[in-house]
């Protein structure tokens, strides 16, 4: 599925921004340093809107990196989670492609549009798709226990199935 509101082209404002201060961001985002991403970001806001010439915001590689406290500042300082890297990958396609489960990740962007759960990729893979195959009862769990959440049935037309 298609999202009207994906944005797939960097902005070159978003561009300059990731050039500018990409360097001093990505050793924080790695080491997991909410406390210093915090002060740098409170200088000035608008360096967390940046991305890659890929197409990579600082969500995209935040959900990466297995830290759901990183992804949850980032989406509630505004960093759009309606962007996608230059193969379609949203954040939540990169917070299913972790070495363990990220449900708090997850969590985060599914809170601002469950949607995004069903966005295809340039390859037609959906974020559960990237999850591990080891992971998959997980997931399945964990979705299934957040069902009237993020999709609650409407008005008595019964289940909503999940689909991976």
């Amino acid at each position: 599925m298609s999202h009207p509101s994906i944005s797939s082209t960097p902005a070159p404002s978003d561009l300059a921004a990731y050039s500018s201060f990409g360097a001093a961001l990505l050793p924080l985002l790695r080491s997991s340093d909410l406390p210093a991403l915090r002060e740098l970001s409170a200088a000035d806001p608008s360096i967390l809107r940046g991305r890659t010439v890929h197409g990579d915001s600082l969500l995209h590689l935040a959900s990466r990196t297995s830290h759901p406290s990183l992804v949850r500042f980032l989406v509630a300082a505004g960093v759009p989670v309606h962007t996608c890297d230059d193969f379609g990958r949203t954040p939540l396609h990169d917070a299913f492609w972790t070495p363990l489960p990220n449900p708090d990740a997850v969590a985060a962007m599914l809170d601002v549009d469950p949607a995004l759960i069903a966005v295809a990729d340039k390859r037609g893979a959906t974020p559960l798709g990237y999850a591990r195959p080891e992971h998959g009862a997980f997931w399945v769990d964990w979705l299934d226990k957040n069902r009237a959440r993020y999709w609650p049935a409407k008005g008595g037309e019964g289940e909503v199935e999940i689909v991976g």
